[in-house]
């Protein structure tokens, strides 16, 4: 199997979303990142230094330093890469001044929740906890923590708002994902108000692209997966649920765009205009990859799947700063296939 580096469609793309973003404010500066060989914080890294002008040093953390230099490869001998070994869980050491501090470690899958949901709390809610702690200890100017749509759980209304509480059910062992998210954001601004710490967060809708992982269960990427392979699109439902998507390369973009400018103890989602059934989705995949879609309507559905079954979110906030996407859905799913399809 081929590395991303070796795509060439891959380094062209982080090169042309590395040189779209402001990354002046970095300058000179440092970020600690967990979750970093995720599907998001592993592209944030790539865009962040394939700029080989850029002074910036990344504090990268990571269970393995054998598989955080495997996933870097292109980048192990490059100065401004240093990772830390460690879970996210315990508590963190850097002697190092840091600027920015992103917490993006997180069980992202319903496979994972459904296997291990003390631990999907514990990553989410003890994760946040100890990199606040190290954002207080080395004086950052800006903690951020990558949240999800998921925090809103069931909603009738056409579109989501920042200041919509949503509704879950507490009792449901699937809200393990969910509700440590909510938990989370309110330590955030919690520590934002005992503490005096600067912080912001992202709640991203469901993402997408080309860093995710082999093993992720998400509808979406099983999708991908199927179409790659030739196989028949498989949905279990009539592909009705309604919900926000986003390309990788436009949650990279947010996550800059929000350290430089977004606001103190506030929530901003984060998701293309575009709105799409789930059968739309599969749909696209599948003309994209040359199969078809099939549905298998059986009784028979995995409780760590999703039950919303609409999640559209409003995008006016972050809009209002001046931030918006630039790769369509289909734009998306294009480049996914095009450079998974090369990779594996």
């Amino acid at each position: 199997m081929k590395t991303l580096y070796d795509i060439e469609e891959y380094l062209f793309e982080i090169k042309i979303v590395s040189k779209s973003i402001d990354k002046d404010f970095l300058k000179g500066k440092s970020i600690l990142l967990s979750g970093a060989s995720g599907l998001i914080g592993s592209y944030l890294i790539d865009v962040l230094l394939i700029d080989p002008s850029l002074d910036v040093t990344i504090y990268a953390l990571t269970l393995s330093l054998e598989h955080g230099q495997k996933r870097f490869s292109k980048f192990v001998n490059d100065s401004r890469l240093k990772f830390i070994v460690g879970n996210v869980v315990d508590p963190i050491e850097v002697t190092e001044p840091i600027d920015y501090v992103i917490h993006g470690a997180s069980y992202t899958d319903p496979k994972g929740y459904a296997e291990h949901p003390i631990d999907t709390m514990l990553v989410n809610f003890l994760g946040v906890k100890s990199m606040l702690d190290v954002a207080v200890k080395n004086h950052a100017k800006k903690f951020m923590f990558m949240s999800s749509c998921e925090i809103y759980g069931e909603a009738d209304l056409d579109e989501i708002p920042e200041d919509y509480t949503g509704h879950l059910d507490t009792m449901d062992v699937r809200s393990c994902y969910n509700e440590s998210k909510r938990a989370s954001e309110t330590l955030c601004v919690c520590y934002a108000k005992e503490k005096g710490l600067d912080v912001v967060i992202p709640r991203f809708s469901r993402c997408f692209g080309p860093t995710m992982k082999l093993t992720d269960t998400k509808a979406l990427s099983q999708f991908l997966f199927n179409g790659l392979k030739h196989n028949d699109i498989v949905l279990k439902s009539e592909g009705t649920q309604k919900y926000s998507y986003l390309y990788v390369a436009d949650a990279v973009r947010s996550i800059l765009f929000l350290l430089e400018h977004g606001e103190n103890m506030q929530a901003y989602n984060v998701a293309s205009p575009e709105v799409l059934h789930l059968k739309d989705m599969a749909q696209y995949v599948a003309s994209i990859c040359g199969t078809k879609v099939v549905f298998n309507l059986s009784k028979e559905t995995s409780m760590s799947y999703s039950k919303t079954s609409r999640a559209i979110q409003s995008t006016k906030k972050i809009s209002a700063l001046g931030f918006k996407t630039t790769f369509t859905i289909e734009e998306g799913l294009k480049q996914t296939v095009a450079i998974l399809k090369k990779a594996l």
